[in-house]
Order: structure tokens, then C-alpha cells, then sequence
């Protein structure tokens, strides 16, 4: 018999832990996938794209009022303004799944445009094999 309860609290403890690793992973698996809206501290206003909704590559990003009901003001479509950010580094538009992207392939001049395209989640420009423009990080 005693033999019997220290394998069942074996197997409680085991299982416990494996339901607890499941909780944990779950967790920050939605941390990391929350979507949030990026407001300017001095405007008060949100990184939006061009369009109702935007949602095509070349689409500029704006400064626009914020669309905190999660629907566009003009038409009531889903917004456009909600953002992922991966731990990668790439800032994701909820709506579209596309990127922020760093107009030019490589963009890295000084007042190049940001604008919507397809993530390069490879690291690399589809269309030329340069390192991607895409990935951000907070200084």
C-alpha cells in the first residue's frame, strides 16, 4: 500500500508540474501576441496606415486620432491601428499581419518613409536577399 500512495503522489506531483509548464507557456504565449495601440506621448495620437482599412503593401503609416473603440470613426471597419510587437524585433499590424517596413531595400536614409509590407520574418528582402529593414528595438 505504501508503495501505491508514493507512486500516486509521483504521479501528482509530475502531472502538476506538466499542467503548470501548460499554464506558463499559454501565458506568455498571449503576452507576447497582445495587441496594443501606439500613441505619440505629445499628440496623443496613434501610428496609423493609410487607408479604411489599410491594409495593402506601400500603405504609408500616419499620425492619426486614435481609434480606441477598435472601429474607424468614418466607415466602422476594424481598425488598422493595433500593433504586435514580437520578440524579434518585427511590429506586426493586427488587422493586416503585415510589418512596419522601412521604405527602399534596404531603407536606411535619413527621412525615408515607413509604410506596410509583407514581414520578412526570414530576416532577409524578398525581393533582393538584403538583411531586412524591418526589425525594430526599444533604446
Amino acid at each position: 500500500m505504501r508503495l501505491n500512495t508514493k507512486l500516486s503522489c509521483s504521479f501528482l506531483f509530475i502531472c502538476s508540474s506538466l499542467m503548470m509548464s501548460v499554464i506558463i507557456t499559454n501565458q506568455s504565449s498571449t503576452a507576447q501576441s497582445r495587441s496594443s495601440f501606439v500613441v505619440n506621448l505629445l499628440s496623443g495620437k496613434c501610428i496609423d496606415v493609410a487607408g479604411a482599412p489599410g491594409r495593402t503593401n506601400g500603405a504609408q503609416l500616419l499620425l492619426w486620432d486614435c481609434e480606441l473603440s477598435g472601429r474607424n470613426a468614418d466607415n466602422g471597419t476594424a481598425t488598422d491601428q493595433k500593433w504586435i510587437i514580437t520578440r524579434d524585433g518585427f511590429i506586426r499590424n493586427q488587422l493586416s499581419g503585415k510589418c512596419i517596413d522601412v521604405a527602399g531595400a534596404p531603407g536606411r536614409t535619413n527621412g525615408a518613409q515607413l509604410q506596410l509590407w509583407d514581414c520578412e520574418l526570414s530576416g532577409r528582402n524578398a525581393d533582393n536577399g538584403t538583411a531586412t529593414d524591418q526589425r525594430w528595438r526599444r533604446e
